[in-house]
């Protein structure tokens, strides 16, 4: 594996090529720079990887949380179709955590991290078979309602 090292002084710009044997972190910057173009970066500083990764997870669980916290709170018909899309992140998050993000990760904070997806997908699998059950048990009461009829 080939990298490079682009050093940059005032009077010149030095690019020295490194053979790296090691397998680090590679991610896309958000940097815009008219003078260079970076397509990637690759760390090789498991702490540097383990804060980088620990704010990206942090910052897709508070989205995540705050998409379930609202399902909880919302009591309408279409609850069970949108606890299902969450309940797919969720499921999402973990697997980036467990294929990709586990080899990087502490094992504590992989360790947490999988248990509050745990409790979320619980959480959210409650309000699915609550709601099913609320619509099952309002569609038998609608079908003794018709077949009684109405008498005097």
């Amino acid at each position: 594996m080939s990298s490079f090292l682009i050093k940059k002084n005032e009077e010149e710009v030095n690019v020295i090529k490194l053979n790296l044997e090691e397998n680090g972190y590679d991610f896309r910057p958000r940097i815009t720079n008219s003078d260079a173009k970076i397509n990637k970066i690759t760390l090789f500083n498991y702490s540097m990887i383990d804060v980088i990764l620990s704010k990206k997870i942090d910052n897709e669980f508070k989205k995540i949380a705050a998409i379930v916290y609202d399902i909880l709170a919302n009591d309408d018909d279409n609850t069970t179709s949108d606890a299902t899309i969450a309940l797919d992140e969720v499921e999402r998050l973990r697997g980036i955590i467990l294929n990709k993000y586990q080899k990087f990760l502490e094992k504590e904070k992989e360790k947490k991290y999988l248990k509050k997806l745990r409790i979320l997908e619980n959480e959210l699998r409650a309000k699915i078979v609550c709601v099913n059950s609320l619509n099952n048990y309002a569609n038998e009461n609608i079908e003794l309602d018709e077949k009684r009829g109405r008498g005097r």
